[in-house]
């Protein structure tokens, strides 16, 4: 599972089939990585709700399982592990220069309105 926040819902939550969310938005977003079951889909939920997995599954052996924060800290995770997670009380402000604008960046980004590539 991943858990973002709208900006950070464009890059790893976005390539594991989660939706754009503006920044703007007071949100979380949980998107299942590669889930088999067709019923498991990406969720926007309030950034004030918190969030609890359990851990189902038993590894198997030369499997690990592990929880990584934000790309830096992972922690192995045990059959009937708990993760809670929860929007941080403290909070910081993100520079947005003049001119700057959200979905022109994502056009750019994304290639919208390209014509696609066909050989």
């Amino acid at each position: 599972m991943i858990i973002s926040t709208p900006t950070g819902s464009t890059a790893h939550s976005l390539s594991a089939g989660g939706p754009i969310v503006n920044p703007s938005l007071n949100a979380l977003v949980i998107t299942p990585i590669c889930p088999a079951p067709l019923t498991l889909r990406p969720i926007v939920i309030p950034n004030d709700k918190d969030v609890t997995f359990k851990v189902n599954t038993r590894r198997k052996e030369a499997h690990e399982l592990g929880l990584t924060i934000d790309g830096q800290i992972t922690v192995p995770l045990e059959y009937d592990d708990i993760v809670k997670a929860r929007r941080s009380k403290r909070c910081f402000y993100m520079v947005r220069f003049e001119g700057s604008d959200y979905y022109k960046t994502l056009r750019e980004k994304l290639g919208w309105g390209e014509k696609p590539c066909v050989s």
